[in-house]
């Protein structure tokens, strides 16, 4: 695998997503996507390598896109390192808060339940609490969530999904940033 060009790449994106730095509402949504395509090539490489380190018999618990974003990227990058970049940066608590607060006065939803549009209120307070812990795979769950709703076109494009998009870019900007470590290590390539 290239990994060169896959940080060739994530940087095209990453400094496409500097370019949406405003906090319209178009900006917001521009900038979380655009940033979630480098997330998803990161994850995307980062659990291919992962994968090969293991018997094959054992890489189906490991597949699918949503498994690779969360499941597998929040073993790589690991609630230690995650814990460190929250005492580093301020913010990405902040973040965890705000969302988490929205999610438990349901001024939002991002879950609903299977078959209905109907939300899911008991899956959302159980991330809620994992983003107040600060668990790496809530935030990571979280921003799989939104980015599917945004996708499928469940988010409305409203001026209140500021207060949602805001402190999620400041999350997606760190795991980013914590996404090339873990690539750059299942690769074997030591830091920049």
């Amino acid at each position: 695998m290239d990994i060169y060009s896959i940080e060739i790449f994530c940087d095209r994106w990453i400094s496409k997503a500097d370019a949406y730095r405003s906090d319209n509402l178009e900006d917001l949504f521009d900038r979380f996507f655009t940033l979630f395509v480098a997330y998803n090539r990161l994850y995307s490489a980062s659990a291919e390598l992962y994968r090969a380190t293991f018997d094959p018999r054992q890489i189906l618990k490991f597949h699918g896109d949503r498994q690779e974003a969360t499941s597998v990227m929040a073993r790589l990058i690991r609630q230690s390192r995650f814990s460190d970049a929250v005492w580093e940066n301020p913010a990405i608590a902040d973040s965890c808060k705000a969302i988490s607060e929205l999610l438990l006065n349901r001024q939002f939803f991002l879950h609903s339940v299977r078959g209905t549009k109907e939300p899911d209120y008991a899956r959302d307070a159980r991330l809620a609490d994992g983003l107040q812990r600060h668990s790496v795979l809530a935030v990571l769950e979280c921003l799989y969530q939104i980015r599917c709703n945004i996708f499928h076109g469940e988010k409305e494009f409203v001026p209140r999904q500021a207060q949602l998009l805001a402190p999620a870019i400041v999350l997606l900007e760190s795991i980013v940033r914590l996404g090339r470590e873990v690539l750059r290590e299942v690769s074997n390539i030591p830091a920049k």
